[in-house]
């Protein structure tokens, strides 16, 4: 419930104040949170091994924030990409070494997660202040 909380609040405040960027950003973020909810429904005994849909949702967002990296010139987007890479080689880890213990595979899956979404509002803050310092932005 605080993921889904931080997450809310960070795009949310990403979605109303933020510039191109950081609500791209925002809305890749719930998207994906979506897809993985819904295709995770469909699965029992979720993080019991690898989760091919959760994976591919994770490798859509990771290109989503690739495009979005190359695509702008805001640093943190490229932060963003790198923390969540780290979560697509955790899936590849479970693929190559299957029978990985399930709480490490979905501590690993999910790590990132906090730190990703915070980011999102301090990048939607730190655009405000510029836009109140008259720095004209995208």
């Amino acid at each position: 419930m605080i993921f889904y909380a931080l997450l809310l609040a960070n795009c949310g405040y990403a979605l109303v104040s933020g510039g191109k960027p950081e609500r791209l950003a925002a809305a890749m973020l719930l998207a994906a949170t979506i897809f993985s909810k819904l295709v995770a429904l469909e699965m029992l005994g979720h993080f019991r091994g690898f989760e091919l849909d959760v994976f591919w949702v994770d490798v859509a967002l990771l290109l989503g924030l690739i495009a979005l990296a190359l695509n702008t010139d805001r640093y943190w987007p490229i932060w963003m990409t790198a923390l969540h890479a780290y979560t697509v080689v955790a899936h590849l880890g479970e693929l190559a070494n299957p029978g990985t213990v399930f709480p490490i595979y979905m501590i690993n899956s999910a790590l990132v997660s906090y730190p990703i979404v915070t980011m999102v509002g301090v990048a939607t803050w730190r655009h405000r202040a510029r836009v109140r310092r008259g720095i004209i932005e995208s």
